[in-house]
């Protein structure tokens, strides 16, 4: 048991700290403040206020509504492939958003493809950490 504290205390330990800390920054300071490119995102696709107002919807909607999938994944691939298939599927959304030319597209993106793997990365790194506590190398 001391030694498994010991571990806990290790580089690595830090290191999922660090990048969980980052990751619940983003994950869930993003939805939140997204009211602040509202009035650009009217702007730029030239869109009503209802028509705007559901890229932060469909966002919220699939973030906290892909928890069962999450556990799904957790439960066949295990919390580390799922927190890393969640990043990268989550980071492809946000880029291919960048170039999205009509509200529909960004629906897609940034809301179907970011917010169902955001779940994995807002409740993962917790189940991380402690399986590398566990691990008995």
């Amino acid at each position: 048991m001391a030694r498994a504290l010991e571990q806990a205390d290790g580089r690595w330990a830090w290191v999922v700290l660090l990048s969980s800390l980052v990751t619940q920054a983003l994950t869930l300071g993003f939805p939140t403040c997204i009211g602040v490119f509202f009035t650009d995102l009217q702007r730029d696709f030239q869109a009503s206020n209802s028509e705007t107002s559901w890229f932060p919807s469909i966002l919220g909607a699939m973030v906290h509504g892909g928890g069962p999938l999450c556990s799904i994944l957790v439960k066949h691939f295990g919390c580390r492939v799922t927190m890393m298939l969640g990043g990268v599927l989550a980071s492809l959304g946000m880029v291919v958003s960048t170039f999205s030319g009509s509200l529909t597209h960004l629906f897609l993106t940034a809301g179907v493809i970011t917010g169902p793997k955001a779940t994995d990365t807002e409740h993962e790194p917790r189940a991380l950490l402690h399986a590398e506590v566990e691990s008995p190398t």
